[in-house]
């Protein structure tokens, strides 16, 4: 197994490893959570605290609004280990049903397996990431201009999905034996979706 290959020659990479086991996409989905539950730690305060600003003067009862805000922290919490798990299974899920009118042939498991590689971009980017959305929090909870940091995370989110998109290109191509035309068009509606979801949530 060339690790080189994984960042230079990914298609030569998956295909080698098409076979691949449990233990390493378990370790990157390991590695991605847990990054995520650190951040997730890190920033629940400052968007509790925003939060609260907002919910202050609605009339709400102190006891409801501790509820309210406790929840919220616990939700911030779990919300992005828990979002990263699902949605990764949603998208293999997707790219599975989308593969099948171009002929895809090939298990699910495999495909789940190899598509855990294109959690190396997230990996990679994430303290990047991590610190422009948290000057985001930050300035808006002093109430400060943060369109050129939202402009940032969208270039980085931009960047992360074009980079997981080549993973995705071929971890569908190899586990789902697809030309390399079909599984660029298959792949495409996901990240499309995604980046056009994210893009309105900056706004």
């Amino acid at each position: 197994m060339s690790w080189l290959d994984l960042f230079l020659n990914p298609s030569k990479f998956l295909n080698r490893n098409r076979d691949i086991g449990y233990p390493i996409p378990l370790l990157l989905i390991f590695t991605a959570t847990s990054l995520s539950t650190v951040g997730a730690i890190t920033t629940a305060p400052i968007s509790v605290k925003l939060i609260e600003s907002n919910l202050i003067g609605s009339g709400l009862p102190e006891e409801q609004l501790e509820t309210i805000l406790s929840l919220i922290h616990f939700l911030s919490i779990i919300g992005p280990p828990i979002g990263l798990i699902v949605s990764w299974i949603v998208l293999v899920a997707l790219l599975y049903g989308l593969s099948i009118p171009f002929g895809g042939t090939g298990e699910f498991s495999r495909l789940l397996k190899l598509t855990t590689f294109s959690f190396l971009p997230f990996i990679i980017l994430y303290p990047i990431n991590f610190y422009i959305n948290f000057e985001i929090l930050k300035g808006l909870s002093s109430h400060l201009n943060v369109s050129i940091l939202k402009f940032s995370s969208l270039i980085v989110l931009i960047s992360t999905c074009a980079w997981q998109y080549i993973y995705l290109v071929f971890a569908v191509k190899v586990a789902r034996n697809l030309t390399l035309k079909n599984s660029c068009i298959v792949c495409s509606v996901p990240i499309l979706i995604y980046i056009t979801l994210a893009f309105l949530q900056l706004l």
